[in-house]
């Protein structure tokens, strides 16, 4: 199992967070037509180092479906490669976003891995 590097923080005082300050803020329609602020409260920034930069660039492009299914009002998922480094930085609405967020996709790149294991066999 690859190193596994959590930083989740919430931005921002408590004083700045009843404002709304230190946070990025995105504009989302409402059913009435109203425009509202939606605060993204919580991020983690995930990094998985594999053997080689092959395999990490195999484990970006399986995980490109699951980026735009996690696109939405509750969180944002977003897939880099540095090298053999994968970094996903997961923006959520809550703790519990989050939290979902990064449990499903720690078990997609278990599951990666274990295919990748099974090839090598």
């Amino acid at each position: 199992m690859p190193p596994l590097q959590l930083p989740a923080s919430h931005e921002g005082s408590s004083k700045n967070r009843e404002k709304g300050e230190g946070r990025s803020a995105k504009k989302v329609k409402t059913n009435g037509g109203r425009t509202l602020k939606r605060v993204n409260q919580a991020r983690a920034l995930i990094e998985f180092k594999f053997e080689n930069a092959k395999q990490a660039e195999a484990a970006r492009l399986a995980l490109l479906p699951e980026k735009s299914a996690q696109t939405g009002e509750m969180c944002g998922l977003d897939v880099r490669r540095k090298k053999n480094v994968l970094c996903l930085e997961i923006e959520a609405s809550d703790t519990a976003a989050l939290r979902a967020a990064i449990n499903s996709s720690v078990r997609w790149i278990m599951v990666i891995e274990d295919m990748m294991k099974l090839g090598r066999e």
